[in-house]
């Protein structure tokens, strides 16, 4: 699709970063839901999925600040991962190509928009890195800047990648906003 906004950088404020401080400071997590994350858990928390409905579905209708217009129906579950330099490998993804690991999207909904949720600053390397540009450019993709509670929106086509962590472990939120089938 790749129309609008070709991502969104969003600053939480200090009540939607409080709502999700508890969740990362949990050490409780399952290994390996994929192999793209070191360890990972889906998060229940029905005010956090709201919060994150909230402002993607807002962004998605705000056609005059690049919103997709895109038809959103859910999100899939919120999986809080957390990366260290230790097993922490990096491939480029694409969201709408990526196994249902959850067997929550039903099989008329695919993937339109990619969510992620940086939480805190204490690693080094993992940048994240979005193609925006096609082959004929020398330079395809570019590095945005993420600090914590920095929230990036996404279409769900665009290839993107967290390189790997040098030191420390990188802590983010990842989901997706689902919706029908591409007609």
């Amino acid at each position: 699709m790749k129309f609008g906004a070709k991502y969104v950088k969003y600053e939480l404020n200090d009540d939607q970063l409080k709502l999700i401080e508890h969740h990362n400071n949990d050490d409780d997590q399952s290994t390996n839901l994929d192999n793209f994350s070191s360890r990972s858990k889906l998060l229940d928390d029905p005010k956090l999925f709201q919060t994150i409905w909230d402002i993607g579905s807002e962004f998605n209708r705000l056609e005059e600040k690049g919103g997709w217009k895109l038809d959103i129906k859910g999100l899939e579950p919120i999986e809080l991962v957390n990366s260290s330099s230790q097993d922490f490998s990096s491939e480029w993804m694409l969201d709408n190509s990526r196994v249902d690991n959850f067997n929550v999207i039903p099989p008329d909904m695919v993937r339109k928009i990619s969510a992620f949720i940086f939480l805190n600053d204490e690693y080094d390397g993992g940048e994240f890195d979005i193609e925006l540009n096609g082959p004929s450019h020398e330079i395809r993709y570019k590095t945005l800047n993420k600090t914590k509670g920095s929230l990036i929106l996404f279409q769900s086509d665009f290839w993107y990648r967290i390189r790997p962590i040098k030191s420390g472990n990188l802590k983010y939120l990842r989901t997706s906003f689902i919706g029908p089938s591409y007609k």
